[in-house]
C-alpha cells in the first residue's frame, strides 16, 4: 500500500490520486509524478465494492476484489469510476514501445469483473493478460527509470544541503572563535583597569584597538576575519579597523 495522502496541490492545480479523475490524459510535471510515484498505486480497501447486478444474475464475479492488489501490485481501483486501472501504464504508458497499450487500463478503466480472472492455465483473465504484456513491461521500465532519476536528484539535493549546513556550521564556529578573542581582550583591559579608547583627537588608537592589531599581526585567521567582512553574520564596526584592512 502507498501513502494514504489522496491529493497533491500545486500552484496550478490539484492532483487527485484516484485514477478515475487523474488519468494519463494529464500532462504531469516531474513534481506531480514524484508525488504520485512516491505515494504508489491507489488501492483503497473498502468494506463493500459496488455489485454489478447483471453479472451477479449470471453467476459470474460481480465486483472488484481487494485481494487482487496482492497478486498484482500495480493494480489500481477507482472509487469514482468503479473500475480498475494500471498504475505504471497510466503514468508512463505513452511513448515508444507503447503502441500495443490498452487504453482501458490507462484512461477508461476496466470493470468487466467476470473476466478479470482466468479459467484454467490456458485461458488468462484480463488481469494476467495485461500485467504480463509487453506494453506493461515497457511502462514499468519507464517507471523504474523515473524513480532512479528521482533518487539521484534527491541524493544530490541532500548532498548539497549537507555541504551548505557544514559550511554554515564552520562559519559560525569561526565567528565564535573571533568573538571569544575580542571578549578576552576586553576582559584583560577591565582586569588591568585600562581604558579602552585613546585620548580624543590624539593619534593614539587606544588600548583595545592596539591589542586587536597585535593579535592580527600574529594570527592570520584572526586578521582574515577583519579583511573579509562577508564572513560575518552581522556587520561589525570597530573604530580604527580600516587602518590595516
Amino acid at each position: 500500500m502507498g501513502s494514504c495522502r489522496s491529493q497533491y496541490t500545486t500552484e496550478q492545480r490539484t492532483i487527485i490520486r484516484d485514477p478515475g479523475v487523474s488519468n494519463c490524459g494529464d500532462a504531469f510535471s516531474d513534481d506531480e509524478l514524484r508525488f504520485l510515484t512516491t505515494a504508489g498505486p491507489f488501492q483503497p480497501v473498502l468494506s463493500h465494492y459496488p455489485v454489478n447486478q447483471d453479472l451477479k444474475s449470471k453467476g459470474q464475479t460481480c465486483k472488484f476484489a481487494a485481494k487482487w492488489f496482492e497478486e498484482f501490485p500495480y493494480l489500481e481501483y477507482s472509487v469514482i469510476k468503479n473500475a480498475a486501472f494500471c498504475f505504471a501504464c497510466r503514468l508512463f504508458g505513452s511513448g515508444p514501445g507503447a503502441e500495443q497499450s490498452k487504453t482501458a487500463w490507462m484512461i477508461d478503466g476496466v470493470s468487466n469483473w467476470g473476466k478479470m480472472k482466468g479459467r484454467g492455465k490456458d485461458k488468462l483473465g484480463k488481469l494476467a493478460q495485461h500485467f504480463q504484456s509487453i506494453s506493461h513491461a515497457v511502462a514499468l521500465n519507464r517507471l523504474s527509470n523515473f524513480n532512479r532519476k528521482t533518487t539521484n536528484v534527491d541524493l544530490m539535493i541532500d548532498t548539497n544541503r549537507k555541504k551548505a549546513d557544514q559550511q554554515r556550521a564552520a562559519l559560525m564556529k569561526y565567528n565564535q572563535t573571533v568573538v571569544s578573542k575580542l571578549l578576552d581582550i576586553s576582559r584583560f583591559l577591565c582586569r588591568q583597569g585600562l581604558a579602552f579608547r585613546g585620548r580624543s583627537g590624539a593619534d593614539d588608537q587606544g588600548n583595545f584597538i592596539q591589542l586587536v592589531n597585535v593579535l592580527r599581526r600574529h594570527e592570520s585567521s584572526f586578521d582574515h576575519w577583519f579583511k573579509e567582512r562577508n564572513l560575518r553574520a552581522h556587520q561589525v564596526w570597530i573604530s580604527g579597523e580600516t587602518e590595516s584592512s
